[in-house]
């Protein structure tokens, strides 16, 4: 015979990994979530920041791997440095200048948001130089398609987009921007005209 045991467990449970990436993109996230507290619950606000900031500590220089490279470290900082104005991260995120023009596929929408906040003209130069050199792929890839788009993952795309042209305009002019607007709101092949976006 097989006894069935059921323990008396709350099944809310939450099965956690060692992530580094993940921690450094919670990170950021709550960095992030500081700033829109601020005005409405000061408490909370202070915890997520002091959390962020916790997190940067025990996870800044554990390695990790994936296809996500250097982002989610890219994107604590950039978070960090808009939330604190902090010149630790400010100089983490200048010391990773060299790693910039490997990573700004993902992380240059969010790079272009700190720039602002930035004294260090290496890593300025690092970004403007890494953003002139994603261009033609940028345009390679949204060129693939009658659209101007990607026909994946398209909202990734348009939000990146956004930032892009917003931090650097004189490179990526609003064109783009449109176009994957555009076939996210439902100019796509086939008869549908549906819209991948809801509440439109």
């Amino acid at each position: 015979q097989v006894e069935l045991i059921v323990p008396e467990l709350d099944d809310r449970l939450v099965f956690m990994e060692t992530n580094p990436g993940r921690q450094l993109t919670g990170a950021a996230a709550l960095a992030a979530a500081s700033r829109v507290l601020t005005e409405y619950d000061t408490d909370l606000a202070k915890e997520c920041l002091d959390v962020a900031e916790a997190l940067w500590q025990d996870n800044k220089d554990r390695k990790f791997v994936g296809r996500w490279g250097e982002m989610p470290r890219f994107q604590a900082l950039v978070e960090l440095i808009i939330s604190t104005g902090k010149n630790e991260y400010k100089d983490a995120l200048c010391a990773m200048d060299e790693k910039v023009r490997k990573a700004f596929n993902l992380s240059g929408w969010t790079l272009g948001r700190v720039m602002e906040h930035m004294e260090c003209t290496a890593f300025k130069d690092s970004v403007i130089a890494a953003a002139t050199a994603y261009k033609p792929q940028l345009d390679k890839m949204l060129q693939a398609s009658p659209f101007a788009s990607t026909l994946a993952h398209t909202e990734y795309i348009a939000f990146r987009q956004y930032y892009l042209h917003k931090s650097f305009p004189e490179i990526f002019s609003d064109e783009y921007l449109f176009s994957v607007i555009n076939y996210l709101l439902g100019c796509r092949p086939g008869t549908t005209t549906n819209s991948l976006v809801s509440g439109v």
